[in-house]
């Protein structure tokens, strides 16, 4: 299983007990996480489909979905 599968099929449900054992999985008390954020169907959704796997096979420790909205 990818890393990013082994994410989204987490039985989890406190998002951020993930996230903590995410930026903790190397084992180094100053482990930095590298996290990106993308705006979820900017500029489209298939680039959206397409930009977080390769964010997560590159070396991103967290992918954040934003989702667009408006007041």
């Amino acid at each position: 299983m990818s890393r990013i599968a082994s994410v989204f099929v987490s039985q989890s449900p406190e998002p951020k007990l993930r996230a903590e054992g995410v930026a903790n999985s190397e084992g180094k008390a100053n482990h930095k996480a590298f996290i990106s954020y993308v705006t979820v169907g900017y500029p489209s959704i298939e680039m959206t489909l397409r930009a977080v796997p390769l964010l997560a096979e590159g070396g991103c420790d967290i992918v954040e979905l934003g989702i667009p909205f408006s007041d």
